[in-house]
């Protein structure tokens, strides 16, 4: 997995295609991608809407992984588990991501619940044929709304999703490492020595030189014993705090402004 990304930049430089590489390697790409989770059109809570451009944005992620060698953070697990057709675990997502169907989900497997007022009350509005959904027993009926909320109701647009992101046969490589596998290359493990390596140190340097504040560096050392003190998930609070996720290496490194002499 670590040549991963330059075996298939190689591919591409080998079929004559160097100025799409080219073009690819800046920021293009990674901006594009993430605007489509900002303008909110293409991604809600992290999970892909449906949209005509689920199969750009598919090629999107594809050249995204080709070239930064991720995904973006904010990219729920499970979009990437149904690309290489992985276990989903549906009620997880939704715990995550939709947490009123969630409750649901909850209740329906409570065998002392109103069965049948929570089903027709969920499938209105649904095309959903409700009897078939009666037959099943209360844990069974519970799996089919987890998997309809998170798949069923958007497979159209994974689908499409799919096929955009299936450059050069990527989704059968990625099959042979499995999710957690791919994860544990891409991604570092949480702790001291890595965090602190997120942030631009040279940056800080920069602003005491500029501002003749050598004070900046005695507060970024503090800053440094504090996160030294800290245990795994604290570390992994703080690059949430800092990057929105807890995913390392943060791309691009972490800036430490000063205002007033107080770091922010």
């Amino acid at each position: 997995m670590k040549h991963f990304k330059y075996k298939l930049q190689d591919q591409y430089y080998t079929d004559n295609n160097i100025t799409i590489i080219f073009i690819n390697e800046n920021t293009i790409v990674e901006s594009l991608i993430e605007w489509a989770k900002y303008c909110q059109l293409y991604f809600t809570d992290g999970l892909i809407n449906n949209s005509p451009e689920c199969h750009t944005l598919g090629i999107l992620l594809f050249w995204t992984i080709l070239h930064y060698g991720q995904w973006p953070q904010w990219l729920n697990k499970f979009h990437i588990q149904y690309l290489i057709d992985e276990k989903i675990e549906h009620e997880k997502i939704l715990k995550e991501c939709n947490p009123i169907s969630y409750k649901l989900v909850r209740q329906l497997k409570k065998k002392k619940s109103n069965f049948n007022d929570l089903l027709h009350s969920w499938v209105n509005n649904r095309d959903i044929n409700i009897d078939h959904i009666k037959t099943l027993n209360n844990n069974e009926a519970a799996s089919y709304v987890a998997k309809y909320e998170v798949i069923t109701i958007r497979k159209n647009a994974l689908d499409d999703f799919k096929l955009g992101f299936n450059k050069f046969n990527i989704i059968n490589k990625l099959k042979n490492y499995k999710y957690h596998n791919i994860v544990r290359e891409l991604y570092y493990k949480i702790t001291y020595d890595i965090v602190i390596d997120q942030f631009d140190s040279e940056y800080i340097e920069q602003q005491a030189r500029s501002h003749d504040k050598p004070q900046y560096r005695l507060f970024y050392e503090e800053f440094k014993e504090l996160l030294r003190s800290m245990d795994e998930e604290e570390l992994k609070n703080v690059m949430k705090f800092a990057t929105g996720a807890s995913i390392i290496p943060a791309l691009p490194k972490i800036k430490v402004y000063f205002f007033n002499e107080i770091s922010c």
